[in-house]
């Protein structure tokens, strides 16, 4: 039996606090959550990023206690039911498909799971049984249609699944013009970067879902034409240390400008006129939000949540996978700052309207009060 408290106890069940976007997501998620109505409680099941910038905002910066779950995974198991003894929560609510497992070990209160990424990738990556329980929640979220649809395939009935997209907070789309421009032409210098160059952004984590492969091609093939010779990449975040060895043996070196920040790669995006999402398999891509805040016109492959943020002219979805047609379209849209600008509009019009915080708060909220 559930005791009664004033706040109604929420446990965040994440794998690790790292520099993801689904720490980032959960970071949103508590900064917004009510805390006159709501106790969240965080518990990270690895400590592989114990002591990171996450969780020093999360404990200090939001004064939200931590738990870290210790050992084995029998162990694990043990003391996860240890702190929901302790805690008594309403509802725990999952932050990643590997943590929905715990569903099995959870038996007195609500248990939300998540997909945050493609069902295929979570497929290859996990053991039948692990994937199997990660299935198990009996409501589960889905931060896109896209996902939704994999979940319906896989066997989940509709009404047990919810869209709730990734939230966002406007940072450089808002600020003062002026201010905007002399910090994107400092940052600019900073890169070495000449004011006529056009620059193509990418970034992330080095994963084999990024295709990060395409993205050089793509840039090795505007470098090949005379015309696009002032078309450079821009690669940034955790992915460079392992893809300038490769761009320079590709003999591409001078087709590139690399910025290997890690801890936010949103503040570099301000540099590039065009961002080029290159992705094989994607959930809701957070860094193509970031690229739209930061003026960037947004170029994506077809995955994931990407035709929820670009539909209509918010952007070009690419639809086959062809280094040379997509060198077109860039140089095309590179050629043309008249139209950037107009579809940089748009997109802007469709995340201020469908990702704002509060919004996308009293989705999950909504959750919270209406149980099965």
């Amino acid at each position: 039996m559930l005791l009664k408290y004033s706040r109604k106890r929420i446990i965040c069940l994440v794998g690790q606090l790292g520099n993801g976007g689904t720490e980032k997501q959960l970071h949103m998620f508590l900064k917004n959550l009510p805390k006159e109505k709501y106790e969240p409680l965080v518990i990270v099941s690895s400590k592989a990023y114990i002591g990171s910038r996450r969780e020093r905002e999360i404990s200090e910066g939001l004064g939200i206690t931590l738990k870290y779950l210790h050992g084995s995974r029998p162990v694990k198991l043990i003391h996860y039911l240890y702190i929901l003894l302790r805690f008594r929560p309403e509802t725990v609510l999952s932050w990643s498909f590997y943590a929905n497992a715990y569903c099995s070990m959870t038996p007195f209160c609500d248990f939300i799971g998540v997909i945050r990424g493609s069902l295929d990738v979570a497929r290859e990556q996990l053991s039948p049984a692990h994937f199997a329980a990660s299935l198990r929640p009996k409501r589960m979220i889905a931060n896109s249609d896209f996902l939704k649809k994999q979940l319906l395939d896989a066997g989940k009935v509709e009404k047990s699944v919810f869209v709730i997209p990734n939230m966002f907070e406007k940072k450089f789309s808002v600020m003062d013009k002026d201010v905007f421009t002399a910090y994107r032409n400092d940052l600019r210098k900073r890169l070495g970067i000449s004011d006529d160059e056009i620059i193509v952004a990418g970034g992330g984590r080095n994963t084999p879902e990024k295709d990060f492969d395409l993205f050089i091609e793509v840039i090795g093939e505007l470098s090949k034409r005379e015309e696009c010779k002032k078309i450079k990449g821009l690669l940034v975040g955790e992915c460079v240390h392992v893809l300038s060895p490769k761009i320079r043996d590709k003999r591409l070196e001078g087709a590139f400008y690399f910025c290997e920040e890690r801890e936010n790669a949103h503040d570099i995006l301000p540099a590039a006129d065009i961002f080029f999402l290159s992705s094989k398999s994607e959930g809701m891509p957070n860094m193509l939000i970031e690229a739209i805040d930061a003026l960037c016109l947004p170029i994506a492959t077809k995955v994931g949540g990407v035709e929820n943020l670009l539909e209509g002219k918010h952007g070009e979805i690419i639809l086959e996978r062809d280094a040379r047609a997509i060198a077109g379209k860039i140089a095309d849209f590179a050629n043309n700052p008249e139209l950037r600008k107009e579809i940089i509009g748009t997109a802007l019009e469709g995340i201020d309207h469908s990702l704002r915080g509060e919004n996308i708060i009293q989705c999950f909220t909504t959750m919270f009060e209406n149980k099965p």
